[in-house]
């Protein structure tokens, strides 16, 4: 079986998943939510603006505090809350599903050998 029929195959086992199926079904539920569904998208936008930052060296603390209190507020939210949790697991789960292959070829890849 080649490369590709294997990263097919891991696709179909992602897709199976009991995190995927899970939070596809909770995605159906958000988006009948429309308050729930904008405080979800404005919450991962602002984290995905805060990662960016991180990733540049800059550190802001009143940022990572607004994210902070707009989570809490998201949790209070029964919709948004479960949301955000099963999207946190199914994110989890793909980093260590990232992290499993490329340390398979770090040998080759890793800045050890640049």
């Amino acid at each position: 079986m080649s490369t590709l029929d294997k990263a097919h195959e891991l696709a179909r086992a992602l897709r199976g998943s009991d995190e995927y199926r899970r939070l596809k079904e909770l995605k159906s539920s958000l988006a009948a939510d429309k308050d729930a569904e904008k405080m979800v998208n404005d919450f991962l936008q602002k984290q995905a603006e805060l990662q960016i930052e991180m990733m540049q060296g800059k550190q802001n603390e009143e940022k990572m505090q607004h994210l902070q209190k707009m989570y809490e507020l998201l949790s209070m939210n029964s919709t948004a809350g479960t949301y955000i949790q099963a999207y946190m697991r199914f994110q989890l789960m793909m980093q260590d599903v990232s992290k499993i292959i490329a340390d398979s070829v770090d040998d080759v890849m890793g800045e050890k050998n640049a």
